[in-house]
């Protein structure tokens, strides 16, 4: 089992989003202030995982059209360890499992891309709304808990 984050890729992937969606933002050092700090709350056990998440979301007020375009720029974002250990991925891929608190729909092209099967990803799914805005993950999904990723 491998975790996504800052594992496969270099970034975390809502870190990440966030740069997308602030960059032009007057308010962006305290929206990622007031994230930082949920994010900080849900790993000291202060606040759970899936309200900092769903906080978090809300926040930063992301569309399709973000997720969509870092899901295209991360294969740009491997980690070295990764690049090096392509033959490694390729080989194992039927034994690799991604368990992830990010986004199916960024992982999904790393996952191809080292050979893993969609269904050997286990992430949370984002919903919409009939505009593209995002407005949570599937609740139904223990990623989007606290403490599903420790649990086996």
């Amino acid at each position: 089992m491998l975790d996504f984050d800052s594992t496969l890729v270099k970034v975390e992937t809502l870190d990440a989003l966030a740069d997308m969606v602030l960059s032009e933002s007057v308010e962006a050092d305290a929206i990622r202030t007031r994230v930082a700090r949920l994010t900080d709350q849900a790993m000291a056990g202060d606040i759970d995982f899936g309200e900092a998440l769903k906080r978090r979301l809300e926040l930063l007020q992301l569309t399709r059209t973000h997720v969509e375009a870092l899901a295209d720029r991360i294969l740009g974002e491997l980690t070295p360890s990764v690049r090096r250990n392509g033959r490694f991925f390729a080989e194992n891929a039927d034994r690799i499992i991604i368990v992830s608190g990010g986004f199916r729909e960024v992982i999904a092209p790393v996952a191809a891309e080292l050979g893993v099967a969609p269904e050997r990803v286990l992430a949370n799914d984002l919903i919409y709304d009939d505009e593209g805005r995002v407005t949570g993950v599937d609740e139904a999904n223990p990623l989007s808990r606290e403490g599903a990723r420790q649990r086996r």
